[in-house]
């Protein structure tokens, strides 16, 4: 059984959701299984979503030492990889020039992005929640090197003492993108 288990941690790791970024997929209080070798013989693709390092996790750290080492690494989707074209105009995200059908945000994007070839060996990563995320609309890029692993299950939640729909810890047992 302890084999089982130290061959489980060093496969996947498991992440508190803390902010907004991912509603309505992935909400504060979620936890999430990360699995860290899905990358190992295969590149991220489109819609996949990932665990990944803050892009400016330095200067994060620099600023306040006392953060948890969760509050360091982004959920985010990714929407373009190298090659890809996206940009955003009225609401809509177009990689390669054309929509994407995108039934997991709750609102369309109120901000436009220039079009934006993305480099190879790059990902252009945004939040579900596409008006209160700090992702790549931003300028940023999320690199090989800064993906941690693909998100592949919501094991559990805790929601707010008023909330009605869960009682705090209750299970959530989910795949990605699958809703109950």
């Amino acid at each position: 059984m302890l084999a089982v288990f130290v061959l489980l941690q060093s496969l996947f790791k498991t992440f508190e959701v803390f902010d907004v970024s991912m509603e309505p997929t992935y909400k504060a209080g979620d936890y999430i299984l990360v699995n860290e070798i899905a990358y190992a013989r295969q590149e991220p693709a489109r819609g996949d979503v990932v665990a990944l390092y803050s892009p400016d996790i330095s200067a994060r750290l620099s600023e306040n030492t006392s953060l948890p080492t969760n509050a360091l690494v982004f959920i985010k989707r990714i929407i373009g990889v190298g090659g890809d074209t996206v940009n955003i105009k009225d609401g809509k995200v177009f990689v390669n020039g054309c929509p994407i059908y995108e039934p997991y945000i709750s609102e369309p994007c109120d901000y436009d992005c220039v079009s934006l070839t993305i480099p190879k060996g790059k990902y252009f990563v945004l939040g579900d929640d596409r008006n209160h995320s700090y992702d790549s609309h931003v300028g940023w890029l999320a690199s090989q090197e800064d993906i941690i692993g693909m998100v592949c299950l919501r094991f559990w939640h805790t929601e707010s003492p008023d909330s009605t729909k869960n009682k705090p810890g209750t299970p959530a047992w989910e795949i990605p993108g699958i809703k109950p």
